[in-house]
């Protein structure tokens, strides 16, 4: 879907390029579109990004797409996108994060974040990449096309849920303060990730985490920055919650 008033009315757009999406039986044949992002420069160059099954870039404001990226194995999907002014990354379901450079046309693999899910990809700094997933949150710093992660939350940290099935989302305000959701844990640093408090309190997005987990319904947890400051969204299944505490009620 696309909107051209800022959000107040959507048409549909063209059909997605089929592709096999074997995974999800209800949905075979077609492309799954995990997430969308397009160029910084989107009104000059109309470029937009799919992650689904492939990687798909459209040069024409999503009338039409080709595919620039596939995983390296069947079952690898593109999980996570990114659009920055220097350049776009692509993080796929296997751990594997690749970068471009020119605008989405070729994409080289710069590392890799263990063999799991990567769900979040936030930019820290001009060099300096936030990724998170059920592995726990690393730091990926890029230097000359290569990537060399720290890691900053591991899963021993954490107080795992059996059987939870929520997705790992994580971001960065324009403070520095990292916010992340892990199983039913939602956890906040101001350090730049050296310690990690988790925030808990019978209110709000804890309540809403706790409610999926004694459900057994995935949270698919999404930050969504403010540009003022302190002020930051979550959607879960339940709905929207907002802080304008920099997450911490």
């Amino acid at each position: 879907y696309k909107s051209t008033d800022v959000g107040r009315n959507w048409v549909t757009m063209p059909a997605l390029p089929k592709t096999e999406e074997a995974v999800i039986s209800q949905h075979k044949g077609e492309t799954l579109a995990q997430r969308v992002a397009v160029s910084t420069s989107f009104s000059e160059n109309q470029i937009v990004l799919i992650a689904g099954k492939t990687l798909l870039r459209s040069t024409d404001g999503g009338e039409t797409f080709e595919t620039v990226l596939k995983g390296k194995v069947g079952t690898e999907k593109m999980r996570t996108l990114l659009a920055t002014t220097s350049a776009m990354y692509a993080a796929t379901s296997l751990g594997a994060l690749y970068m471009s450079t020119d605008e989405g046309r070729t994409w080289a693999l710069v590392g890799s974040h263990g063999d799991t899910d990567i769900t979040s990809v936030v930019e820290t700094s001009a060099d300096s990449l936030l990724l998170a997933s059920k592995a726990g949150v690393v730091n990926m710093v890029i230097n000359k096309g290569k990537g060399t992660a720290t890691k900053l939350l591991g899963k021993e940290k954490l107080a795992a849920r059996d059987g939870f099935m929520g997705e790992v989302a994580a971001t960065v305000l324009p403070s520095g303060v990292m916010l992340t959701s892990q199983d039913a844990n939602l956890l906040r640093s101001e350090d730049h990730g050296n310690k990690w408090e988790q925030i808990d309190g019978d209110y709000g997005l804890h309540t809403a985490l706790m409610q999926s987990d004694a459900e057994g319904v995935p949270s698919f947890m999404r930050f969504a920055v403010a540009s003022k400051a302190g002020r930051v969204f979550a959607g879960l299944y339940t709905g929207v919650y907002r802080s304008d505490d920099a997450g911490e009620s």
